[in-house]
């Protein structure tokens, strides 16, 4: 089976890929044929073709975490063509090593100014609020809260899922009692029966908080996921469990967390003085 045959194959049988409103998967795939060749049979791929391309796209400039996406997807494609059985087994790949992701967090100070700056915006300035908000107080992450939908919100019991997450698997969390009356108001107002943030694309949230970051002057090249950073380092200060916050932000693995939720020196001392002969 040739490449691009693969690809398509794991576009009709994955239901993460099938179904996702966005395209990181098309992208990432579209990044490998275009490097390795539509026509190449996917029996050759070896371990030293993922290296071949790793190379070629970090001469092309692209970072290693996103190298590591690409071929990511390129063996979920090899992964999806065995389990159809059109492939006899599934080579492993060496990853790159990726520097330490950003730490960077809003004071709480500046994340009060981003919400009260996104109201003043002339375009969906209220929408980009509650979304805001919403990732503070969720730790979600911008997919999750594009793919939500009304049907995975039980507002009556306080609680909503993220369905089919960047790990494959369902993720129902707890509403904050902050966040109900919002979700609340939205649900009366809504103008779209399905999606709950009604964002035309994924674009369109991003121009919206570059829109931002350009009156503020706040926010690191990640701006949206930093949300993400600065509820996990909040729950981090607050004494958290470690493992707490992991099931909060729906980390596979502990590291992961650790990287993200980095502790205060107020917070380790307290946890050191805690000690006690």
């Amino acid at each position: 089976m040739k490449l691009i045959d693969a690809v398509r194959l794991a576009f009709e049988v994955r239901p993460s890929w099938k179904y996702a409103s966005n395209s990181t998967a098309d992208i990432n795939t579209r990044h490998a044929i275009r490097v390795l060749g539509k026509g190449l049979s996917i029996e050759s791929i070896k371990p030293s073709t993922f290296t071949q391309l790793a190379d070629a796209l970090l001469k092309e400039g692209y970072a290693s975490a996103t190298c590591n996406k690409i071929m990511a997807a390129l063996h979920t494609v090899l992964t999806e063509a065995h389990l159809e059985g059109v492939l006899s087994s599934v080579p492993s790949y060496r990853r790159l090593k990726e520097p330490p992701a950003s730490k960077d967090v809003y004071e709480p100070t500046e994340l009060d100014t981003l919400l009260e700056q996104a109201l003043k915006l002339n375009k969906d300035g209220l929408l980009l609020h509650r979304t805001l908000l919403f990732l503070y107080l969720t730790g979600a992450r911008r997919s999750e809260l594009l793919n939500l939908k009304w049907n995975d919100c039980e507002l009556d019991k306080n609680k909503l899922t993220f369905v089919d997450t960047k790990n494959g698997d369902d993720h129902t969390i707890s509403i904050h009692p902050e966040l109900k009356p919002v979700l609340l108001e939205m649900y009366r107002e809504r103008i779209d029966d399905d999606k709950v943030f009604p964002w035309q694309s994924r674009n369109s949230l991003n121009n919206r908080m570059k829109k931002l970051k350009k009156i503020t002057g706040l926010g690191s090249k990640r701006a949206l996921h930093q949300i993400r950073h600065t509820t996990a380092t909040r729950l981090v200060d607050e004494g958290v469990e470690i493992r707490a916050i992991q099931a909060v932000l729906n980390h596979r693995s502990i590291k992961t967390t650790l990287k993200y939720a980095k502790a205060l020196e107020a917070t380790k001392a307290k946890a050191i003085n805690q000690l006690s002969i």
